[in-house]
């Protein structure tokens, strides 16, 4: 539809305005084509929040939000009465002429630079948060006529008449005429380069395609020439590695099914062996090994590589990047095909990072990129940094920030680099696909949906470059709500669940709890932004608490029922709100540096979390009411719980020098921690006292199905709490009585999408 001097592509889910991208969320998005699809009629209010709400109870608030952001994205001067007309006591309208773009004439829409429209975003208070600016600065043009000037056979003609020409300067006159020559060959060829490199035109159009189906996909690698993709596959707990030509259905299996965790998969640059990096059952230390494409016997290449491996183009080195816990460091490190030769590149020292995901070495060899940044618990800025090989010398690569950075892949040119990312100002909590061009750092958006994406792998040596892989996560989740017996022991059999509102990617980070009343308070994504939200537990009185457009989660209720405090990013950081228990009257409680873990003491009056204290994340408690935070661990620790009679907190912990992570009970008074030696780490870092205060409750996930069980924190055998048959458990809660516990339940389906560049007809 085209619109003024709009343009937006419902296929693709693009809005343009004179070729250059507005951005805009999903349901955002999805309202503007409900209007413009229904244009010149009033849509009444209920009529447009069943259309994108469809059986889910959401407030008039969301949609008036959503109109509001739509107004802006289309221009504040006149906006109302240009576009949408607001009908009083009805509804909405939209009201320009509207030319409906035949599928021969959508590249009209998109010149091949499209770039992202610069657009004030309101956040919080009503301050500004303004994506950087990303305007293309125009090539400077190549002066033919001048670099020509005086070579024309004219003035050569005149000079011979006139007088004979001396040996050397016909020479010197045929040097000159050679270099120019050269000099304008060079300039053309670089003004063809600047016109027709890939990241101006690399996945502007897509097609998807799904190369598994069973859900259990994870990970993912293209061989150079497009031809095979290997991915692992995830049964019955154990991961095995199979390779599948790109065009076919069939796989073949070249590892076995083994209880190693997969973190990384690389084809070497002749595309004849997989390498592969494994992390062993109970061992600390992930391996490097070889395997033919084919099949054959695996060969271990290296210890302690912590990422996928990236190879030079001359196939005699490889990039990876290692973790060095003790040293609280993390490096990036080039080695030689056999492993030895190793040279650190580059370091960063805690709370600085580089992404474990995995490096890329360009393909002219000169340099390697990575992910780099700064992790300060909630508030973590990454961006993409390229290593000059030639001088060891580093830079960001443009001036844009994400709040994670996966891996990394370069375009077969050179001219950018893909990656999976997320930024904390995004409607959906989870990784989308980027393009970052090289060196000018102009940014473009290649997915935008509701799913996740993890790992990025391109076909670099395919003829178009234009093949990628990567793997996408969706989730299928109910709350269930499990009621104990007499003797507090939990009945499976009679569990009920909630119906709607759940089913979140990353919804184990997302928080759980009761309030004594016996509703439940949550976050999710329901309104099509992450906000805290109620629901009883018959699901049919659901209501959103919060409204701001960024990240409201990890909600915790107080024992009276009067307060609920959450981590929100409406401050422009991760910080501890607190707001009534019908979300009116929020208040700002702490103004540190990646704060999170919020739970208030039984008493009431504290407020425990997680925050940074000297690079490193320790314990902090601060006034309910507001005040000035006080420190309560000195040592690494974090994910704090409390128990009922508010004595102790549990937590995970690190001491001085050790970099193994346990669990940790540390008195609320004051005093030394007592380690729990014996209780594993919980899943998803998730864990909670039991009822009775003498036991930690955690997942335990065998074969793909999850369960609760308990350690008594005075030690003795850890006993089952539930018997579920099928499904994972991504979050739980015991009520205040001890009489039910709710849990989020259900499947993540994993798979391995192919991602090409243009459309096919």
């Amino acid at each position: 539809y085209q619109f003024g001097p709009f343009y937006l592509d419902a296929e693709e889910k693009l809005l343009l305005r004179e070729g250059r991208i507005v951005p805009l969320s999903p349901k955002v998005f999805d309202t503007l084509l409900v209007l413009i699809a229904n244009r010149g009629r009033i849509l009444g209010k209920e009529e447009l929040m069943q259309s994108l709400w469809p059986e889910t109870f959401v407030e008039e608030s969301n949609l008036t939000q959503n109109i509001s952001q739509i107004r802006r994205a289309l221009g504040t001067d006149m906006a109302e009465a240009q576009y949408i007309e607001t009908i009083p006591k009805r509804g909405y309208r939209f009201v320009a002429d509207v030319r409906v773009v035949a599928p021969d004439e959508r590249n009209l829409g998109m010149s091949p630079q499209a770039e992202i429209d610069p657009l004030p975003l309101a956040i919080g208070n009503g301050s500004l948060n303004r994506l950087a600016d990303e305007k293309n600065a125009q090539p400077a043009q190549t002066n033919t006529a001048a670099l020509m000037q005086g070579l024309e056979p004219e003035s050569f003609s005149d000079e011979i008449t006139r007088r004979p020409l001396e040996p050397r300067r016909v020479l010197t006159s045929l040097a000159l005429l050679f270099v120019s020559l050269a000099v304008l060959a060079f300039a053309l060829f670089s003004a063809y380069r600047r016109s027709n490199n890939q990241s101006k035109t690399a996945f502007q159009q897509i097609t998807l395609a799904k190369l598994t189906t069973s859900g259990t996909a994870l990970r993912a690698a293209i061989s150079r020439d497009g031809k095979y993709v290997a991915y692992v596959v995830e049964d019955g707990g154990q991961q095995s590695l199979l390779v599948r030509q790109a065009s076919a259905t069939s796989s073949a299996q070249v590892v076995a099914p083994t209880d190693a965790r997969f973190r990384g998969l690389t084809f070497s640059p002749d595309d004849g062996f997989l390498y592969y990096v494994t992390q062993p059952k109970g061992e600390m230390l992930s391996k490097l090994y070889q395997v033919p494409v084919l099949g054959g016997t695996p060969r271990e290449v290296m210890s302690d590589v912590d990422s996928s491996i990236s190879f030079s183009p001359n196939n005699q080195y490889f990039a990876f990047v290692r973790n060095y816990p003790a040293q609280r460091e993390v490096s990036l490190i080039a080695a030689k095909l056999d492993g030895s030769e190793e040279r650190k590149l580059l370091t960063r020292k805690r709370p600085e990072m580089l992404s474990l995901q995995g490096p890329a070495w360009s393909p002219d060899g000169s340099r390697i990129a990575c992910a780099a940044g700064m992790s300060a618990g909630t508030d973590s800025t990454m961006r993409v940094l390229v290593v000059n090989l030639a001088d060891g010398s580093e830079q960001p690569i443009g001036e844009q920030t994400w709040t994670a950075i996966g891996q990394v892949a370069w375009l077969g040119d050179g001219s950018g680099v893909v990656f999976n990312g997320w930024r904390r100002t995004s409607a959906v909590y989870g990784d989308q696909l980027w393009l970052l061009t090289f060196p000018r750092g102009e940014v473009r958006r290649i997915t935008n949906d509701m799913t996740s994406y993890e790992g990025v792998s391109i076909a670099i040596g395919a003829p178009d470059s234009g093949a990628l892989v990567s793997g996408r996560t969706d989730r299928v989740s109910r709350i269930w709500v499990v009621p104990a017996n007499g003797q507090g022991v939990l009945d499976t059999g009679r569990a009920t669940q909630i119906q709607s509102g759940f089913g979140d990617n990353y919804s184990e980070r997302f928080g759980l709890d009761w309030m004594p009343d016996g509703r439940l308070v949550y976050a999710s994504h329901a309104s099509g932004n992450l906000d805290i939200w109620i629901t009883s537990t018959d699901g049919k009185e659901q209501r959103q608490l919060t409204r701001d457009p960024l990240t409201d989660v990890a909600p915790a209720t107080s024992a009276d029922g009067r307060y609920i405090v959450f981590l929100s990013e409406r401050s422009g950081s991760g910080n501890i709100w607190r707001m009534d228990a019908d979300g009116g009257n929020p208040k700002q409680l702490t103004h540190g540096k990646g704060d999170s873990s919020p739970v208030i003491t039984p008493d009431g009056k504290w407020v425990v979390y997680c925050a940074l204290s000297d690079n490193k994340l320790v314990l902090w408690k601060v006034p309910i009411d507001g005040g000035e935070p006080v420190q309560l661990t000195q040592q690494v620790s974090w994910r704090p719980v409390i128990s009922p009679d508010g004595k102790w907190i549990a937590c995970q912990y690190q001491g001085d020098g050790d970099a193994k992570t346990k669990i940790a009970l540390i008195p609320f008074a004051g005093g030394d921690p007592k380690l729990l030696e014996e209780m594993p780490l919980p899943e998803f870092g998730l864990f909670r006292w039991t009822p009775d205060g003498r036991s930690l409750a955690y997942i335990v996930t065998r074969q793909g199905v999850s369960n609760l069980w308990s350690r008594p924190i005075a030690g003795g055998e850890p006993k089952q709490l539930t018997d579920f048959t099928t499904d994972q458990i991504y979050r739980f809660a015991w009520s205040r009585d001890g009489k039910a516990l709710a849990c989020e339940r259900g499947m993540t389906i994993n798979d391995v999408i192919l991602l090409r560049s243009g459309k096919i007809e």
